[in-house]
């Protein structure tokens, strides 16, 4: 009974190593998740490579990290899981910093475009009135007037 429950256990638990995805996770937090899986594989007795650790690792990342991930898998010598995580930890940082970059240009730039919606102010075509209903009114009156 205990085997067939450890055969189980060892299952689930490889099938949640090879399909962890970092998602909205940071760095150390996927980490962290990745080293639990391996952690309770080794408390039943089963290894996993580092090759293996570094390749479930990389396979997490969504397309925000695919020119990392692609200069990870063309190198002639990829790196360990210690040292994969601790690239990755720069590599997160670099992608926060031209995030909130992009971001700041981003309002920067609205800044100095004038607002071209269509709301309530003095547009094109609208007299005092302030609109269709206003111009209309404002040109009864002076047929009034006349």
């Amino acid at each position: 009974m205990f085997q067939t429950n450890t055969k189980a256990r060892k299952l689930q638990l490889k099938q949640e190593l090879h399909t962890v995805e970092k998602k909205n996770m940071s760095i150390n937090e996927y980490s962290l998740k990745i080293k639990g899986i391996v952690e309770s594989l080794a408390s039943i007795n089963v290894s996993v490579d580092d090759d293996d650790l570094v390749s479930v690792c990389l396979n997490g990342f969504g397309k925000e990290y695919k020119p990392f991930k692609t200069s990870i898998i063309v190198r002639e010598n990829v790196p360990n899981f210690r040292d994969l995580v601790s690239m990755l930890i720069v590599e997160e940082k670099t992608l926060n910093e031209d995030c909130s970059t992009q971001n700041k240009n981003n309002v920067e730039q609205q800044a100095f475009y004038p607002n071209t919606s269509r709301g309530r102010g003095r547009g094109r075509g609208q007299g005092q009135g302030g609109g269709r209903f206003g111009n209309q009114n404002f040109g009864q009156q002076q047929s009034n007037d006349s």
